[in-house]
């Protein structure tokens, strides 16, 4: 069953090319319930594949919502200082689960987007 549910996860990026200083938007359906109370969250994390002399080439980001089972998680990725390098970024979606002392990890998906020049 927790397959099915992971291979019907869409990831959709906006916009798909743009620029060092636009504002990009990850978003998905929540396959699952989080919270700060449960001790889970959301994370995703994106490389930039090009040489980069400047502006931003990685970057990670959490969110523990709370969200439920099917709502929108939205995450909102914009650097108007340095901007983000130009090339292809590749990223991953997980659902972080946090189980005693440590978290484990569930990915969902990939997605990626173009910085133009």
């Amino acid at each position: 069953m927790l397959v099915a549910v992971i291979a019907s996860i869409v990831i959709a990026v906006t916009p798909r090319h743009g620029h060092a200083f636009d504002t990009y938007a990850v978003s998905f359906r929540a396959p699952y319930a989080s919270s700060k109370a449960t001790n889970t969250r959301y994370v995703i994390g994106a490389v930039n594949s090009a040489d980069c002399t400047r502006g931003i080439s990685s970057f990670g980001k959490v969110q523990a919502g709370p969200y439920r089972r099917g709502q929108i998680v939205r995450f909102v990725i914009r650097y108007p200082r340095s901007g983000l390098c130009v090339g292809v970024f590749h990223g991953v979606v997980h659902f972080d689960r946090k189980v005693g002392d440590r978290w484990t990890q569930t990915r969902l998906g990939r997605f990626g987007f173009r910085v133009l020049a």
